[in-house]
């Protein structure tokens, strides 16, 4: 018999842990606590090269405005004589109850849409803080957690457990050459050509102008300018626009404004007389140019906006000198035209290294999988 219990009662509040290694554990689960964290949490972002979303402001923005009303999330943080050597943010999913033992379901935050690639971020030259995390979760008395990570890279699954892997998508980025010229020659041309010619209408019947970054606005006014970009078109009638879900509209506005802070902002915007007729949701950071969301006016399409803006963005980004890579978080058809690469992301399932338990567990998965997968 298998009972099903939700995540905000599938673990508790408190239990006895004493991390090894002369570690301060801290486990945080309201939002003033984690702000207390964000400065620390951003040096280790930088330190690690890590995804914007392993950001405190994309994390505490998640978790203010995307968990679920029966999940529960904990952020685990682990320092060494005061520096900060992991994070690793969960949401509780639910748990099975089984012959008295709870099997806890859990994975770091994770949204379809825009919250992908969340790994426990640790310096890369110091990857104990995972071992100390998953130990913990291990000490909840009569309890097992599975712990499932998405889209994360093959370098972020050199983890000390059990695991289960699974193939998810490839992800397309672009390598920078340090002269758009260089990158420019790379391209068919077809694609040249029509560059070209999107370039010559747009000019030729409007007063054009391209903002890369938008400094005389605030990120909420910036936002919002994104924001009808984006659904003006097949998204905004299909309701699949940002604008059309409510939490989704927090969430990327609540990380917009706290990444504005950080000057890690990006607003690249075709504008057609004042008007955006193209734009992006971009984050800069790392020396990666991370395109979350784009979007463009279909009013305008005749004039492919949104290609001409992507173009312009790679020409911003090889001429500013601290722009490595664009990275394009996605595997789309109209990638392809761009020359791009690509990487591979996986699943990772993290069970139990115990013997007998963990055999059991692992034999088990195929079984638990309908609960995982979300």
């Amino acid at each position: 018999m298998i009972k099903m219990i939700q995540g905000k009662n599938a673990i508790p509040d408190n239990w006895n842990y004493k991390a090894p290694h002369g570690v301060d554990l801290y486990i945080v689960r309201d939002h003033e606590e984690l702000s207390k964290h964000a400065d620390k949490w951003d040096e280790l972002l930088l330190k690690a090269k890590a995804e914007p979303t392993n950001s405190y402001a994309w994390i505490s923005s998640f978790m203010k405005n995307l968990v679920e009303a029966d999940e529960a999330w904990l952020c685990m943080f682990a320092y060494r004589n005061g520096e900060l050597i992991g994070v690793l943010p969960l949401v509780i999913r639910k748990a099975c109850r089984i012959l008295g033992v709870s099997v806890i379901l859990c994975r770091p935050p994770y949204n379809v849409f825009h919250t992908y690639s969340v790994r426990c971020l640790m310096p890369p030259d110091n990857d104990e803080a995972f071992d100390i995390f998953y130990d913990c979760l291990s000490s909840v008395p009569r309890s097992i957690p599975i712990l499932k990570f998405r889209d994360i890279t093959e370098d972020s699954m050199k983890i000390n457990k059990r695991l289960i892997s699974e193939f998810s998508f490839s992800e397309n980025y672009i390598p920078l050459p340090e002269k758009y010229e260089d990158y420019h020659a790379t391209l068919s041309s077809n694609t040249k050509r029509q560059l070209k010619k999107g370039t010559k209408k747009l000019d030729g019947n409007h007063d054009v102008s391209f903002i890369d970054r938008e400094a005389d606005k605030t990120a909420g006014e910036n936002f919002n300018m994104f924001l009808d970009t984006e659904h003006a078109n097949w998204k905004g009638r299909e309701k699949t626009s940002i604008k059309s879900v409510p939490e989704h509209t927090r969430a990327l506005h609540d990380i917009a404004v706290e990444m504005h802070k950080r000057g890690w902002m990006e607003w690249g915007t075709i504008m057609a007389d004042g008007k955006p007729v193209a734009a992006h949701y971009s984050i800069n950071v790392n020396r990666c140019v991370y395109i979350i969301k784009i979007g463009f006016d279909d009013q305008f399409s005749a004039y492919s906006p949104g290609n001409l803006l992507f173009n312009k963005i790679i020409e911003e980004s090889c001429n500013s000198g601290n722009v490595d890579e664009i990275n394009v978080c996605a595997d789309c058809d109209w990638h392809n035209k761009w020359q791009v690469k690509s990487r591979d992301k996986y699943h990772v399932t993290i069970i139990p290294d115990i013997p007998i338990i963990g055999f059991l567990a692992h034999k088990g998965y195929k079984y638990l999988a309908k609960y995982l997968k979300r």
